[in-house]
This record gives C-alpha cells, sequence and structure tokens, in this order.
C-alpha cells in the first residue's frame, strides 16, 4: 500500500528536524541550503490555514536532498538517523554546476565549442559565497560560464571563468548579463535608454555598441555576478 502524502510529509518534517540538529541550529541548515530561516520554518511547521503554506512535497524532498549530497529519498525514511553520520558539517560545500542549457559567447555571439575546454564547475563553502557573491536569488541558482571570444577584454578573456545568477531572467536593472539574441548567445554589459531600447556595450572598443529593440527574440538565462581575467605570469 502506498504511503499517505501527509504521512510522508511527517517523515520529511521528523528528518528535517534531524538535519537542524546535525546543522546546530535552523539558520545554519537554512544557509547550507541557500534559503532563509523562514523557509526553513514554513516546512517544518506544515501550518495550512496560512496562506504562506507551502507542502513538504516530492520536488521539495528532492532538491533538498541533492543540495545537502544525501541519497534520494533519505527524507522519506522513517527514523533515519543515520544523518548524523551522512551528512560532514565541518566539510559541508556548494557545487556551483556549468550552465548547461547554454554556452557563453562573446565576439560575434557564436555558440562555441571546441579546444579551449570548459569549467565544469567550482565547489566552495557557504561562507564563500556570502563574501563574495552576496546578493544572489539562492545558492541553487548559481551556474558557472566559460567566457568566450574576446569582445569583453579587459573585464575577463576567453576561457575565464563566470559566476551567474540563473534567477534572474529579466533585466531589472543596468548590469553585465547572459542573454541569448535569436540563436547566438551573450555575455554583454546592458543600459536601458529611454526611447531607444537597451543598449549592448562590449568592453573592448574594437566592438561597437549596438541596441535589443522589441521586435527581437531575446531571453536573459542570467545576471553576472562575478568574473576572472586570467592572465599568464
Amino acid at each position: 500500500m502506498l504511503m499517505k502524502e501527509k504521512n510522508k510529509e511527517d517523515i520529511r518534517r521528523a528528518n528535517l528536524l534531524r538535519l537542524i540538529k546535525r546543522f546546530g541550529n535552523q539558520a545554519k541548515l537554512a544557509d547550507a541550503l541557500g534559503v532563509t530561516s523562514g523557509y526553513i520554518t514554513i516546512l517544518k511547521n506544515g501550518d495550512t490555514t496560512k496562506d504562506s503554506y507551502r507542502p513538504f512535497n516530492e520536488k521539495t524532498a528532492r532538491q533538498l536532498e541533492e543540495t545537502l549530497n544525501l541519497e534520494n529519498g533519505w527524507l522519506d525514511q522513517e527514523n533515519a538517523d543515520n544523518v548524523l553520520t551522512l551528512v560532514n558539517v565541518q566539510d559541508y560545500s556548494i557545487v556551483i554546476p556549468q550552465y548547461k542549457e547554454a554556452i557563453a559567447s562573446m565576439g560575434v555571439g557564436n555558440y562555441v565549442d571546441g579546444p579551449l575546454g570548459e569549467v565544469i564547475n567550482w565547489r566552495v563553502t557557504p561562507d564563500w559565497v556570502r563574501n563574495h557573491v552576496p546578493a544572489n536569488t539562492g545558492y541553487q541558482n548559481l551556474r558557472i560560464i566559460t567566457g568566450r571570444g574576446d569582445s569583453m577584454q579587459g573585464m575577463f578573456n576567453c576561457g575565464d571563468p563566470l559566476i551567474v545568477d540563473s534567477g534572474v531572467t529579466q533585466m531589472d536593472y543596468d548590469g553585465v548579463y547572459f542573454f541569448r539574441v535569436g540563436d547566438k548567445g551573450f555575455v554583454k554589459r546592458l543600459q536601458s535608454v529611454p526611447g531607444q531600447g537597451v543598449r549592448v556595450i562590449s568592453k573592448n572598443q574594437d566592438y561597437p555598441d549596438w541596441y535589443i529593440t522589441e521586435d527581437m527574440d531575446v531571453q536573459i538565462y542570467g545576471r553576472v555576478l562575478k568574473v576572472w581575467e586570467g592572465k599568464d605570469l
């Protein structure tokens, strides 16, 4: 007989309490997951009388397990006290995965694969994220891409790593974004110009500015939070 969803949620909440105990307190667990402490409270309490209630459903449970590198389905196990050995809090780190859905491209904007290679992922601590990319929409939204071309030289070079916040999917303010126009991808500085559209700016002055207009097919993949400009010594 299949377990009722309500019972599943009760088991997940019990295991969530075990995780809180393992991390020391609720705030530290929230920090490790890249969510707010209030979100943990909602999952923990399961108060259906509040508008903010979110069920501890299958998708949420699997995402939490993946973030903490727990076995798939661990949260659904009754009396899962083995979490004390599964999660090493002292060694806990965050994996910033490659943005596999698209490839960063500069210059003429072509998607490029080839002998340059790619940065696959980075493993960092929560403290590193807090100190170096504090303005993000959540650890789970951080992605790493590899710069291509030379149009952004002076900011980063071809082959350099960039950290992108994939939780930002529209241009709310000026900044550097990873986006596509038609079937071509770009990493450029975007500037809103009243009456003209969005100005696309390259760091390398050999590349002229151009404009995104309303008739173009545009998708923003994320805002670039951090770049590295590699130099040979």
